[in-house]
């Protein structure tokens, strides 16, 4: 959530702007509010793909001393 509202606050124009953001993917069980932010951010890019992955499956592997 504190991610979703600084972007909004301070990033959200500059980035409508200058990226070209074609899908959004949501790791992990998002909560309301980031669902609603990533849902505004949809409605002002056409064709904007969002993704929730319940699962995250991703990650690094960190082998502990022998």
């Amino acid at each position: 959530d504190t991610h979703m509202r600084v972007f909004t606050e301070n990033l959200q124009s500059l980035a409508l702007e200058s990226l070209d953001t074609t899908e959004v993917n949501l790791y992990g069980e998002p909560s309301e509010t980031a669902r609603g932010v990533v849902a505004q951010h949809a409605e002002l890019v056409p064709g904007l793909r969002v993704r929730e992955q319940p699962v995250h499956q991703a990650g690094f592997i960190r082998p502990q001393p022998m």
